[in-house]
């Protein structure tokens, strides 16, 4: 381990330059670099986030083909450190991955990809997402040192703020984005149809809400097209006033 000093001053960098990123894809890649340059013991780093169910979990960033594979592993089986944080943890570590009895199916086989020691990090956001920082090791029990723990522990807190910040820029972003099209959508339908700006928005809500679709998708189609998809309003008709009193 570096000097405490040195330690700091990199921990303060890295800090810095995630938060000054803002974009989110380039956030989690830069979380998944720097975990591993700045934390000893760990050659491979991953970035996943668990979704809520009935949608599928994703590897977001990934250093390396081991990382990917790994934590793609760990979704796939259901099974894995992603897996093994409670709600009260922030930090799991094992030193032989192969062996270990918690992971009867992902140990072994993540261990064929010359890992021994992972160390799996909660990054805590505001936006409710269980969002997870795999470090891979090659060597076993690379994460033993208590001081390695403390400082993975600093670095994921940092992290936790520079995605959660990244990602409600990129949801604003995309607000700003599906309010603009749904805008362009409305004068297509006003233009068309001859209809006011209420019964163009109309239009596309019930729209949406016939074809499940959501409401900005089907905003884009307008605007593409020149006309509701099918060219029908929500109804099947092509008349607007028979969905818009």
């Amino acid at each position: 381990m570096p000097p405490a000093d040195d330690l700091a001053r990199r921990l303060a960098d890295v800090a810095e330059q995630l938060l000054a990123q803002q974009r989110l894809g380039p956030t989690v890649r830069d979380i998944a670099a720097h975990a591993v340059a700045l934390v000893p013991g760990a050659h491979h780093a991953g970035v996943s986030v668990l979704a809520p169910r009935g949608r599928a979990h994703r590897v977001l960033a990934a250093t390396d083909d081991v990382a990917r594979e790994c934590d793609a592993l760990q979704l796939a089986l259901g099974e894995g450190p992603c897996f093994g944080i409670s709600a009260e943890e922030q930090l799991l570590v094992s030193g032989d991955v192969g062996a270990d009895p918690r992971w009867r199916r992902w140990g072994p086989r993540a261990a064929e990809h010359d890992v021994a020691s992972v160390m799996t990090l909660r990054l805590e956001t505001r936006d409710g997402r269980v969002t997870t920082a795999s470090l891979y090791g090659r060597a076993p029990s690379a994460f033993a040192d208590a001081a390695v723990r403390e400082l993975a522990l600093l670095f994921a807190r940092h992290a936790g703020a520079a995605l959660g910040a990244a990602r409600e820029i990129s949801g604003l972003e995309t607000a700003l984005q599906s309010r603009h099209t749904i805008g362009v959508a409305q004068g297509v339908l006003m233009e068309r149809y001859g209809l006011t700006v209420d019964a163009a928005f109309d239009v596309l809500l019930r729209s949406s809400s016939t074809t499940n679709v959501k409401l900005r998708d089907v905003a884009a189609e307008v605007v593409s097209s020149g006309s509701l998809p099918d060219g029908l309003l929500t109804d099947g008709t092509k008349h607007p006033t028979a969905v818009v009193d």
